[in-house]
């Protein structure tokens, strides 16, 4: 089944996108980033189409109508920024549309996070799944953001740095061992990466300016990994039944 590593593919995708995204918010909407920005929805939009292929090959088992339903509003989400970003790449009011196309990634945060939500009754309507085992993830995840905050409020202040940097280290071990870590790992390796290089020139507060607006895990990255393990936790499920099984 394609449908793990494509949907693990598009997390990483998506981290890549709004880090992209985050730089253009800092630095302008120089060429390059928009062209690369571009490149990363086409990758997008291909990975939404095979991903609603392979939920309709599981549909053969179980009921995943809203699912696939939710997935064609994800992708036409998709393709509007698309649309929305040949014309800023074409200098078409390219404030006015980057504007568009901040509201359409807010509306594909909405749309993320009823699909973990629809997919998440689905499976939880005929599987355990182990609620306890990814709350205790989300709050390394949510624990490794507050520190990293910390951390830029520090700069200045040797002592703080090294302490605050030692602790983000400390979760980042721990997360490591998590099944989660997997899929955030892009998000977490570049901030703790900084957070080397802080501990290293402490006093630096330029470092204030550069790593103030940046953030650890692309929005959306923990609901769209809990749709992943959902979507694992769903193939158990299919392994166990046939086709004619379906109710």
């Amino acid at each position: 089944m394609q449908l793990f590593s494509l949907f693990k593919e598009k997390i990483k995708l998506h981290s890549q996108k709004y880090h992209l995204i985050g730089k253009i918010d800092r630095l302008g909407m120089n060429r390059l980033y928009l062209k690369e920005l571009k490149g990363l929805l086409k990758k997008e939009k291909e990975m939404n189409k095979n991903l609603k292929k392979e939920v309709e090959i599981s549909s053969r088992f179980t009921n995943l109508s809203l699912v696939e339903e939710q997935l064609d509003h994800v992708n036409q989400t998709t393709n509007r920024q698309l649309e929305i970003m040949n014309r800023i790449r074409l200098r078409i009011f390219r404030q006015t549309n980057y504007k568009r196309f901040k509201e359409e990634c807010r509306k594909e945060a909405e749309q993320s996070k009823f699909l973990s939500k629809i997919l998440k009754e689905t499976i939880t309507a005929k599987i355990e799944v182990p609620e306890e085992e990814l709350r205790k993830e989300k709050i390394l995840l949510d624990q490794i953001q507050k520190k990293y905050k910390e951390l830029i409020a520090s700069i200045g202040d040797v002592k703080k740095v090294h302490q605050k940097a030692k602790e983000l280290l400390l979760i980042h071990r721990k997360l490591k061992k998590t099944q989660l870590y997997g899929f955030v790992k892009y998000d977490v390796e570049f901030i703790i990466g900084k957070s080397m290089y802080v501990m290293k020139h402490p006093k630096e507060s330029k470092l204030k300016f550069i790593l103030a607006t940046a953030y650890i895990i692309a929005p959306l990255t923990f609901e769209m990994t809990g749709v992943y393990l959902f979507f694992r936790y769903l193939n158990k499920y299919i392994k166990g039944i046939k086709p004619e099984d379906k109710n």
